[in-house]
């Protein structure tokens, strides 16, 4: 199947979860998820009758970014091994000069976190998962992009390990890459088409490939990663057993 024949199916399964995301995100933070065909451009986004809802999930959301990643402390920690000890010990070296050299590391990445300005985006992450439970975090050319759980579908195994993905954007034919447009039907800039990113696993690879609704673009799009460098990872709060999507807090 392409990644149109995938996305109709996969997102059939996911209808009954849409509406009860909707129905959170209604109580809580309205931008996460609104209703279908209803942009916030036009659309009040406002609560009922009460904020305790957002003010909740506000104050989850910003303790959770202050625990991960406290401005000026490390968010990570560098050690050597059993295996780097020993290699250490041969070598005539010491673990304190070497967790010095560490140290420094991890202050270095600390300064690369507030140089790239991600902390907007991550904390865009954790609404997600807050409310909803789902976000497709996407690492492209050095930015970190938050998408909602409207945007994509995906299928995992019994172990919860992911072995689909599909992204699905809807856009003006103008807004896609000049070198793209020609694949795309219609002869308007207006014309609304659809941009499939279809992401599978084979073997111990992620393996991409691209449509313009049902045009399959050539090679030079198309992408291969490990498992564990997949730029596309969709991140769950509290993922239950035998399912595709987790539960938000």
């Amino acid at each position: 199947m392409n990644a149109a024949q995938y996305w109709t199916q996969m997102q059939t399964d996911k209808n009954a979860l849409m509406s009860r995301v909707e129905r959170l995100s209604t109580l809580t933070l309205p931008h996460i998820c609104l209703p279908l065909g209803l942009p916030h451009e036009t659309t009040a986004i406002t609560n009922d009758f009460t904020s305790i809802g957002a003010q909740l999930a506000g104050h989850i959301t910003n303790k959770l970014g202050l625990t991960l990643f406290r401005p000026g402390v490390p968010f990570f920690r560098l050690g050597p091994d059993k295996k780097g000890k020993q290699e250490l010990q041969k070598n005539g070296l010491t673990i304190d000069a070497l967790t010095e050299m560490l140290s420094d590391a991890e202050l270095e990445a600390v300064k690369e976190l507030d140089r790239a300005a991600v902390r907007p985006k991550l904390n865009i992450i954790l609404e997600h998962l807050v409310v909803t439970g789902n976000v497709l975090m996407c690492l492209e050319d050095d930015t970190i992009r938050a998408m909602g759980l409207r945007y994509y579908c995906v299928k995992r195994n019994y172990k919860g390990e992911v072995i689909r993905i599909v992204i699905r954007e809807e856009m003006c034919k103008d807004e896609l890459e000049d070198d793209v447009q020609g694949y795309a039907p219609g002869s308007s800039p207006e014309t609304k088409v659809c941009w499939y990113k279809l992401i599978q696993r084979k073997g111990k690879r992620m393996v991409m490939t691209q449509y313009i609704g049902d045009v399959l673009l050539p090679e030079e799009y198309n992408g291969s990663w490990p498992l564990e460098d997949c730029p596309y990872r969709p991140c769950v709060w509290l993922l239950p057993d035998d399912s595709n999507y987790g539960i938000g807090l």
